[in-house]
């Protein structure tokens, strides 16, 4: 009886870590679709506002932090989702020999694309850094955010490669029942800590930028007085405001997670995150070059020409990045 009762509770345990790891590997599927779907509805305004520009830092941050994402998206979808078909042990063997889909290949092709999501997440964040230095103008403010944002990116490719060399376990494909993809398991209780640790320093960073936004804004509108502030100057703070909320809601999600969650569902909530990450960003950037592009194309008139490729209009990194240097405290 005792056996049995061992027997069920495992099979129990079994079919829970099963159910969680396939809502995971859903979740990254809803947020592919998310991403995806935003870069088909937004490419229009993408061709008239950014590719008809001239290379510039703005146009070059925009483009890492619209395409780098859905590159790794897809490869985290092959990832995860690779079919794991009924077989005899000796087939199992040829597919894996065939395909390479070994715990030593599921492990190493970990590692490269959480590492280049982290440099694509720095991307974002270094476009916010410089939308707030637009708003102060002050190049020590610019300093000292370029250095958390560092030290935040630091942080988290530190733990990723920790946590990767030493904690996580990779098993081969088929080594779970009904899981397509490469399993991982990270069973060690400094997981979870370190998963807490990797987003200390985003969490600051982004809380610092906001709180930096809000005060100039406040400044802003107590000064000039909001019926008399532009639609740009609204826009800014008012795209801020929602990046934020949506960002750091999503964040506490994954705390919450971490924190209370069993390890099998770790990474429930990152795909999503990652994905309103960028979409957001992505919006924030065409809506600002949708407001100036009326006064920017009257004002450069006479530096557009007609060819086959059609008219290439100059920009700078105000209409890049951020325009907000209109803003005066």
């Amino acid at each position: 009886m005792d056996s049995a009762t061992a027997a069920a509770a495992q099979f129990a345990e079994l079919q829970e870590v099963i159910h969680n790891i396939l809502v995971t590997k859903y979740t990254y599927v809803a947020a592919a679709t998310i991403l995806f779907w935003d870069i088909f509805i937004t490419f229009d305004q993408e061709v008239s506002r950014v590719w008809l520009t001239r290379n510039s830092l703005g146009r070059t941050l925009f483009l890492v932090n619209r395409y780098v994402a859905p590159a790794l998206f897809i490869f985290d979808l092959i990832y995860q989702l690779h079919p794991s078909p009924s077989m005899t042990v000796s087939d199992h063997d040829r597919f894996q020999a065939t395909w390479r889909l070994t715990p030593l290949y599921c492990k190493n092709s970990f590692l490269p694309p959480s590492l280049l999501g982290i440099a694509a997440l720095g991307s974002v964040e270094f476009i916010l850094v410089m939308r707030t230095y637009a708003l102060y103008q002050s190049k020590l403010l610019l300093a000292a955010l370029t250095l958390l944002c560092l030290a935040s990116v630091a942080a988290m490719m530190g733990s990723t490669i920790y946590m990767h060399n030493n904690l996580v376990t990779n098993l081969p494909l088929g080594a779970i029942p009904l899981v397509p993809g490469c399993p991982t398991s990270c069973t060690s209780p400094l997981c979870r800590t370190l998963l807490i640790v990797f987003w200390i320093p985003f969490f600051v960073l982004e809380t610092t930028i906001f709180g930096l936004t809000v005060w100039k804004s406040f400044r802003s509108f107590h000064m000039t007085g909001i019926e008399h502030s532009t639609n740009l100057v609204t826009m800014v703070y008012r795209d801020g405001l929602i990046y934020y909320i949506v960002i750091m809601a999503i964040s506490i999600t994954n705390l919450v997670v971490w924190i209370v969650a069993p390890m099998s569902m770790a990474y429930l909530a990152t795909s999503l995150m990652r994905c309103l990450q960028v979409t957001i960003c992505s919006r924030l950037l065409l809506n600002i070059r949708g407001i100036l592009e009326p006064q920017y194309l009257t004002s450069q008139i006479s530096t557009i020409g007609f060819s086959r490729e059609g008219p290439v209009v100059k920009s700078t990194m105000d209409t890049e990045v951020s325009a907000v240097t209109l803003v005066r405290a």
